[in-house]
This record gives C-alpha cells, sequence and structure tokens, in this order.
C-alpha cells in the first residue's frame, strides 16, 4: 500500500460499488483512522481498475488515425510529429508499412 495517497493516479473515479467491495475485505468493524482510510482507500482503487480493465475496449481508447515513420527518419522529426499529433509512440514502418519496431 503507497505511503502516501497522492502515489495513485489520478482520474480514476471510486464509485461506491469500489468502496463497498473494499470495505468487504477489511475483516471486523471498520474504525476509521488515518491507516483504515488508507487501506480502505488502496482496496477501493484496485477494485476500480479491475473494473475498469473488465469494461473498457481497445476499440474506445486506440487511435485509428496512426502516425508512422521510417527507420531512417530522425529522431527530432519524430519527437516533432509525436508532440504535433500528442502520442507518446509511433511504429516504424518498413517500405511496405510491415511495422519493424
Amino acid at each position: 500500500m503507497p505511503d502516501n495517497l497522492k502515489d495513485f493516479p489520478a482520474g480514476i473515479e471510486l464509485k461506491d460499488e469500489d468502496i463497498y467491495e473494499a470495505m468487504k475485505v477489511i475483516p471486523g468493524y471498520l474504525d476509521i483512522t488515518l491507516g483504515d482510510f488508507k487501506e480502505l482507500y488502496s482496496l477501493a482503487y484496485r477494485h476500480a481498475l479491475e473494473r475498469l480493465s473488465r469494461e473498457v475496449t481497445a476499440a474506445e481508447i486506440m487511435t485509428t488515425d496512426v502516425v508512422t515513420v521510417k527507420p531512417d527518419t530522425p529522431v527530432a522529426e519524430v519527437a516533432a510529429a509525436m508532440g504535433r499529433r500528442g502520442v507518446s509512440g509511433v511504429p516504424v514502418v518498413d517500405a511496405g508499412q510491415k511495422v519493424v519496431g
């Protein structure tokens, strides 16, 4: 479990079901101390990630207009293309458009 709640990535929405499922994992009476809350939050966060991994499909997050580069493309040009498109990576393709890296 992280020592700091800031260690969790932002943008994950915890639903009531996530918290409820996390509460069921903790045995006995739940006395809400800071330590208990951190444990509950950690368990709820994990439940949310598991729920999202079942709900989100690749088609929902994939890019359809893919930027590609050739193996001999200068790195500065690749970086500029990635920056313009707001992507973190690009496929490297050969002359036949086959992905090589």
